[in-house]
């Protein structure tokens, strides 16, 4: 199973928040007001670990409030069906943004 350092000490919707936290494939990163962004990382195969990390550090973070999610799946070589079962799911988040450069 994925595994990442918790070293979230900031509340959602704090402004200036510096928090990053991430997986071998996955980061995640308050980058506003109740917006995570989640970076998967370029050429990686994520798998069901990944997004069971995912889902329980947001929310963690989130304390089950809806937050907005900038998802950024650039060069991402595979996504299990697990995985994007939690990026399409969340009951957390409230709405989704995805960023992906072309090849």
């Amino acid at each position: 199973m994925a595994s990442g350092e918790c070293t979230d000490t900031h509340r959602v919707g704090d402004i200036g928040q510096q928090v990053e936290e991430s997986t071998p494939r996955v980061t995640i990163a308050w980058v506003g007001p109740g917006i995570l962004r989640l970076v998967l990382q370029p050429q990686a195969q994520i798998n069901q670990a990944d997004g069971a990390w995912t889902s329980t550090q947001v929310l963690a973070h989130t304390r089950g409030s809806p937050v907005a999610v900038l998802l950024e799946i650039t060069n991402v070589e595979s996504v299990s069906r697990e995985a994007v079962a939690f990026y399409s799911e969340a009951s957390t988040v409230a709405a989704f943004a995805f960023s992906a450069a072309p090849r």
